[in-house]
């Protein structure tokens, strides 16, 4: 049950914030900014209400560091959109599908992937017994008496 509840507010920060990037770059579309110019513009608008957003309400009780998780979802989110704007390259000069919809289905790929790089990388608490942070002496790392 409580995966499903994880996965349920995953769906609900993240639906935000595919709506905002979509509807920034959508926009933006209209306005004659191109497809590429536009998605990065939207992911940036979305970036920080998805990470405060999962951080704090979807993985709120994951034991997670806050610092280790920004810079893990910043690789996700990079990695992402790289890959995102890798598939929308492919879309549009394809013309297989309107500009509109490749943008859509681009965004929605990435998505599901970053659910699972978030639930199980950049949200996940450090593995037990992980001490590398508290060490604070010579004898802490080499294991000497003092």
């Amino acid at each position: 049950m409580n995966n499903l509840l994880e996965f349920l507010r995953f769906g609900s920060v993240g639906g935000i914030a595919t709506s905002v990037h979509y509807g920034v770059a959508a926009t933006l579309m209209l306005f004659g900014i191109s497809a590429l110019v536009a998605n990065a513009i939207g992911f940036a608008c979305a970036f920080w209400f998805g990470f405060l957003g999962h951080r704090y309400f979807t993985f709120r009780n994951s034991g997670a560091d806050m610092w280790q998780s920004l810079v893990r979802y910043c690789v996700v989110s990079l990695a992402s959109f790289l890959c995102g704007q890798a598939l929308l390259v492919l879309l549009l000069t394809r013309d297989w599908l309107p500009e509109q919809l490749s943008l859509f289905m681009t965004i929605g790929i990435v998505a599901a992937v970053n659910f699972l790089l978030g639930r199980f990388w950049a949200f996940a608490a450090a593995p037990k017994g992980a001490h590398w942070r508290k060490l604070k002496t010579s004898s802490d790392l080499y294991g000497e008496k003092s």
